[in-house]
């Protein structure tokens, strides 16, 4: 009877352990790849330990090959990476520049924590990386600053664009919309389609587009409308990172950067 007691509490033993296990290892993984490409993620937390002020960020740039371009700490890094379902994620090896860091850096542990990276997850503007079921990185979005409407000067073109579940590449499979500011109060532009034009006021972060006239070609697909679409929502603007984001309510609905 005492054999049979203790061999039921052994099984009773081990099956919460693997109980306790599961739960432990379980990690729910969330947000969509339109996330990843909505910021630039400024590094929080490497290992475990929080880190501030470093200049390690990263950003993703949708496309054919997924772009991944940002700063380790001390030099710029770009490259590719592939997405694929559950939120696994794999960094090619990325190419870096060579300048010497000065002492302390954390530019080897980060491209280690990159190299290591399977998964990821988002919840609003924080970025995981994780090995498995372990944080390697952690990130937060990088807010930009108001700047001047003269910082608007030049031409756009479109690299990210949000709502929508068709791919980027799928939205703008031969051209990308562009848009042009030249110091005066008009914009004008490509809708990817048809030339577009229209007037725009503007202070240090606040923006208003106002709706474009544009030419009549019929076009395919559905990305000229999703951009005139998202272009009537913007109220907002910000020079980050030296892309061109135009926000609603609060939220980067676009990015372009300039050509």
């Amino acid at each position: 009877m005492k054999r049979i007691s203790f061999i039921v509490l052994s099984l009773l033993f081990i099956l919460a352990a693997c109980k306790t296990e599961k739960s432990v290892n379980a990690v729910t993984y969330s947000g969509g790849s339109e996330e990843l490409y909505r910021y630039q993620w400024s590094l929080t937390e490497l290992n475990g330990k929080e880190q501030k002020n470093t200049g390690a960020k990263l950003i993703f740039t949708p496309g054919a090959s997924i772009k991944v371009a940002g700063n380790s700490g001390c030099n710029n890094l770009n490259g590719t990476m592939e997405l694929a379902d559950n939120h696994v994620l794999k960094f090619s090896p990325l190419a870096m520049t060579r300048m010497a860091c000065p002492e302390p850096n954390i530019e080897q542990p980060f491209m280690e924590a990159l190299k290591l990276t399977t998964h990821w997850s988002t919840s609003g503007k924080a970025l995981t990386l994780y090995n498995g079921s372990t944080p390697v990185a952690k990130f937060t979005a990088i807010e930009g600053n108001p700047g001047s409407p003269s910082d608007l000067n030049g031409t756009w073109e479109l690299e990210y664009i949000s709502g929508p579940r068709i791919a980027f590449e799928g939205l703008y499979p031969e051209k990308k919309p562009s848009i042009i500011f030249d110091g005066s109060t008009e914009y004008k532009g490509n809708t990817s389609c048809n030339g577009m034009g229209g007037k725009f006021t503007a202070n240090a972060n606040t923006i208003k587009l106002n709706p474009p006239i544009t030419t009549m070609m019929a076009c395919p697909g559905e990305g000229e409308q999703t951009f005139l679409r998202t272009l009537d929502t913007v109220d907002a603007w910000v020079i980050d990172g030296g892309k061109l984001v135009l926000k609603s309510r609060g939220v980067d609905v676009m990015r372009f950067a300039r050509k």
